[in-house]
């Protein structure tokens, strides 16, 4: 059996041999190291086979996230775990949205970062306890619409604005509706509607209605 490949992203050369160590000494992975995304992203070649990425971003550095889409496009089967000390509600969606797989708090400790891995290494998303708890107890957000926004994100790969259009289309909203809404043109509606067809594999709103009417609307 193959072992799986992972690939430490931090500026911090401590951490990073502290996360190389913590890992091996549990698993038998093999593994990298990498002290930002731009040598990370020099270091592939065409034939590279990545299964995990954990990605160090801190709160004032957010450009990193915008750098995801590259990743995913040069290892497109590697899975992405942001490792951060936000437990903002916006820096969570900004990862996901970015293309991130899976979002862990760095003073979790080791036990909760392996869990994220051996759970984005299966194949399943993971999002850090606390952070779910904290939004939740300021009432930043609500649990069945994180559920909601969390599914669209990273199942499917949208945009904020494919969200949007399924957002309002599951309420009922019509073009124009959805062009008020949002504060765009009916053709970017358009536009952003047939991008979420065929995304989420349907062909009509009727048909996105009954693939997710088993997923809470948003209130």
């Amino acid at each position: 059996m193959n072992q799986q490949q992972i690939i430490v992203i931090d500026e911090n050369i401590l951490i990073q041999a502290q996360i190389i160590e913590q890992l091996s000494s549990t698993a038998d992975y093999q593994m990298a190291s990498f002290d930002s995304i731009a040598s990370f992203i020099e270091s592939l070649r065409q034939d590279s086979h990545i299964d995990l990425v954990l990605l160090e971003v801190t709160e004032h550095g957010q450009n990193a996230l915008k750098h995801l889409y590259k990743i995913k496009k040069l290892a497109p089967m590697a899975k992405i775990l942001v490792m951060t000390d936000s437990t903002t509600k916006f820096m969570l969606l900004q990862a996901i949205q970015a293309g991130s797989d899976g979002y862990y708090v760095k003073e979790s400790g080791w036990n909760l970062l392996s869990t994220a891995i051996k759970s984005l290494l299966s194949n399943n998303g993971f999002i850090a306890p606390e952070v779910v708890k904290f939004l939740i107890e300021q009432h930043d957000i609500a649990p069945s619409l994180l559920h909601y926004e969390l599914i669209n994100t990273a199942q499917y790969n949208l945009n904020r604005r494919e969200i949007e259009m399924k957002q309002g289309l599951l309420s009922g909203l019509g073009y124009k509706e959805m062009s008020t809404k949002y504060y765009v043109s009916i053709n970017t509606v358009r536009h952003y509607v047939l991008s979420l067809y065929r995304k989420t594999g349907v062909n009509s709103r009727k048909a996105l209605i009954k693939k997710f009417n088993s997923y809470p609307l948003p209130s």
